[in-house]
């Protein structure tokens, strides 16, 4: 299955000149036998090759039957004009070949398919002014960090904010096996560091019960 999308057409014709007799010549990489290969990415997300040609067609919507092949009418190999070219079985491409003479094909000169225009890129955020997740530092302030940086007050309070909450430390209200943290079921914890942290008393007179059943056995 082919990918049809901006990036896909914008790759393939900036690959493709106008040539004589109406031909849009395959400029890009070949394969040995003439015919122009391109480098699809499947739904899978994996890269692989396929010809030139084949893609073109198919990219117009034109139905390739499963194991057919697609003859090149004005017998140029490396042209991918999708009306120069048509899906035909094995069989009757091998019968065209050996006929050795041009089929009939509009030789018309036309124009090139406009080439999709590549998306512009994001503006670069002025980091004297905003943090990279676009908050303004007149509105919610800066933190310094460290002798000579600052950090945005937002995304540190949100950070907290999240390591406050989850499967260590609960809810704002509960711990992480559902204890509310009432006044009478808090333990407020005092690191030598100076550090603080709150604790479920629940949850520790469950610990300490565990510990003393374990040193019993």
């Amino acid at each position: 299955m082919f990918s049809f999308g901006d990036d896909e057409k914008r790759r393939f014709w900036t690959r493709v000149e106008q040539g004589p007799n109406g031909c849009w010549i395959w400029v890009g990489g070949k394969r040995g036998n003439g015919y122009g290969q391109f480098a699809i990415k499947t739904s899978e997300g994996r890269w692989t090759q396929t010809t030139s040609h084949r893609w073109a067609y198919a990219s117009c919507g034109n139905e390739i039957p499963s194991g057919w092949e697609v003859d090149h009418l004005c017998k140029v190999r490396s042209c991918v004009r999708p009306d120069h070219l048509e899906a035909v079985t094995v069989a009757e491409n091998r019968r065209r070949r050996d006929l050795g003479h041009p089929l009939e094909c509009d030789r018309t000169i036309r124009p090139l398919p406009e080439i999709p225009s590549k998306p512009e890129p994001p503006a670069k955020r002025d980091r004297t002014i905003e943090c990279r997740n676009g908050h303004l530092f007149a509105i919610v302030g800066k933190v310094r960090n460290g002798a000579n940086s600052f950090t945005c007050a937002k995304c540190l309070s949100d950070w907290q904010a999240k390591r406050r909450t989850g499967t260590r430390h609960g809810t704002e209200s509960h711990c992480p096996a559902g204890h509310e943290y009432s006044e009478d079921n808090t333990y407020v914890r005092v690191r030598p560091n100076g550090s603080r942290s709150r604790e479920c008393r629940s949850c520790i007179r469950k610990r300490n019960r565990e510990r003393k059943a374990q040193t019993r056995h």
